[in-house]
Formats: structure tokens, C-alpha cells, sequence
């Protein structure tokens, strides 16, 4: 059984990867893409066909979760990222830059959300592991869920969320 540090390494280290997966696969091509278009006179497209990869590549990656967990899908999709950046920075040719945003969408589908909401679900060294919620953000409003969301984990990890509370559970959830 994991103890409540250990638990908070790894929430620590699993928010960590997301943030530094977003920030290079997602957030710093849109930054860059006007000197790219103006320095090479490519479409930015390249980056929305590594969006819809990435879609496209989720019901697989899905069922490598299943079969292999997050640990192996995340970390498969940080080095495919790697070499997917240094693939874009160099490419050569149009064609080479879509290619490379093919492969970085492959990755964001295996670091994004999904498989970091599936690492935080499926912690089997303790039995309050965090546990998914049944009602989406949709349907109370996303300011409230989010509030909500955040206030479970704090109680997941043995902390206090500061002026949230998880106490405000639906009725109909106990």
C-alpha cells in the first residue's frame, strides 16, 4: 500500500508531465507558427492534422492503456514527442514538417488527459485511490465540477483544498 507521500510524488510528478507535455506538443506551436509560416511559407495546418491524429489515435491508445497501463502508454508518447519535435524543428520539406505533426499527434494522445486521468484512476497500491466522477462538467456548470474535482483529490492526497469542500456531494451520489 502506497502512503500519502508517495501518493503526492505521484500526482506531483504526474501534474508536472502534463503541464510540460501541453506546454511543448500543444502550446508552443501557436507561438511559433507565424515565424514558421513567414520563414518557410508552409501552412499551419500541419499543427490541426496532428489535433486530428491525435484524435484519431485515441480509441487505440485507449486500449493500450487497458492492455499495458499508463505508465508504459505515457511514457512511449514523451519519447515519441521528442523525436517528433526534433522531426518538425528539421524538417526539410512540407510534406517532412505533416509528417512530423502526424507523429506528434500520435504522442499528445498518449501523454494528454486520457492517460493521465486513467494513471490517477488506476493507483492499485491504495484503496482510496481517486476514484472517477460520476457526473461530467457539463452537467452542474464547469465552475462548480471543477471545484468539486479539485476538493476530491486534495481529500484523495490527505490534504485540505483552502475554502473548497468535497462535503457538497450530490444527494443522489452517496
Amino acid at each position: 500500500m502506497a502512503s500519502r507521500a508517495e501518493l503526492r510524488r505521484v500526482l506531483t510528478v504526474l501534474c508536472l508531465s502534463e503541464i510540460t507535455s501541453y506546454g511543448v506538443l500543444y502550446y508552443a506551436f501557436p507561438v511559433m507558427a507565424t515565424r514558421i509560416s513567414v520563414q518557410t511559407g508552409w501552412s499551419t495546418a500541419a499543427f490541426t492534422t496532428g489535433l486530428f491524429a491525435s484524435g484519431l489515435i485515441g480509441i487505440p491508445v485507449g486500449r493500450w492503456l487497458d492492455r499495458y497501463g499508463p505508465r508504459v502508454v505515457m511514457t512511449s508518447g514523451s519519447v515519441l514527442g521528442v523525436a517528433a519535435l526534433v522531426l518538425i524543428a528539421t524538417a526539410p520539406s512540407l510534406l517532412w514538417f505533416f509528417v512530423a505533426w502526424l507523429l506528434a499527434g500520435t504522442a499528445m494522445a498518449g501523454v494528454f488527459y486520457a492517460p493521465a486521468f486513467t494513471a490517477l484512476t488506476r493507483e492499485p497500491r491504495h484503496p482510496r485511490r481517486i476514484r472517477p466522477m460520476r457526473d461530467t462538467p457539463t452537467r452542474h456548470g464547469s465552475g462548480p465540477a471543477r471545484k468539486f474535482s479539485a476538493a476530491v483529490v486534495f481529500e484523495q492526497v490527505g490534504g485540505n483544498a483552502p475554502g473548497i469542500s468535497a462535503d457538497s456531494r450530490n444527494p443522489g451520489d452517496a
